[in-house]
Formats: structure tokens, C-alpha cells, sequence
């Protein structure tokens, strides 16, 4: 069987040899990987920040980790004790409202 070219065909056609620039390649698969990486990191930040009030924003680092002097527990136990509020806030040096949505939170 004769093979047959589009050459053949086409008076005009000049075969052509397909040229593939690797440097635009590796550039092209690089930024694919760096966009799936963000992407990846967008779905771990927004899955990890479904616990963030309840838990006290530690899974977000540092900047947003709560405060040591706002501990749920001390506070409980000194309003079970018979404190008021306001010695609380000026005891553990924290909000009002802090002291207020722990006693909320654990009336339910």
C-alpha cells in the first residue's frame, strides 16, 4: 500500500514539522501547579475555619488564637461561685461581652 502525503494532494502544502516550545510548556504546567496549590490552600483554610469561634481561632495561627486570660473554664467556675460579672471582667481582664457569651454559650 502507498502511503500518501498531503503534499501529494495540495500542490501548495509544505509539510510541516510540528514545533512545541518547551519553555512555554514547563511555564504553562508551572502556573497550572501554583493555581491548584492556591486552590488546595483556599479549600484547607475554609474547611479549617469552620470550628474558628467555637475553639477559640487557633487554627488560624497566632494572630487570631484567643486570649489565655479569657479562659471559658475559670470563668465559669468563678460566676458558679458567686462572683459577679464585673469582678470577673476586672479579675481576668477581659470584655463584658467575653464574660457575658461564655455564661450564654454554656447555659444552653
Amino acid at each position: 500500500m502507498v502511503e500518501i502525503k498531503d503534499s501529494d494532494i495540495f500542490a501548495d502544502y509544505e509539510e510541516q514539522y510540528d514545533y512545541i516550545d518547551e519553555e512555554w510548556v514547563d511555564r504553562e504546567i508551572e502556573k497550572q501547579h501554583k493555581e491548584k496549590e492556591q486552590e488546595r490552600k483556599k479549600e484547607w483554610d475554609k474547611k479549617h475555619n469552620i470550628h474558628r469561634d467555637e475553639r477559640g481561632r487557633l487554627n488560624k495561627g497566632a494572630l487570631l488564637a484567643s486570649k489565655d486570660s479569657c479562659n471559658e473554664k475559670e470563668i465559669l467556675q468563678w460566676y458558679d461561685s458567686g462572683m459577679a460579672v464585673k469582678e470577673i471582667v476586672d479579675c481576668m481582664k477581659c470584655s463584658k461581652s467575653t464574660v457575658y457569651n461564655v455564661i450564654k454559650k454554656h447555659r444552653k
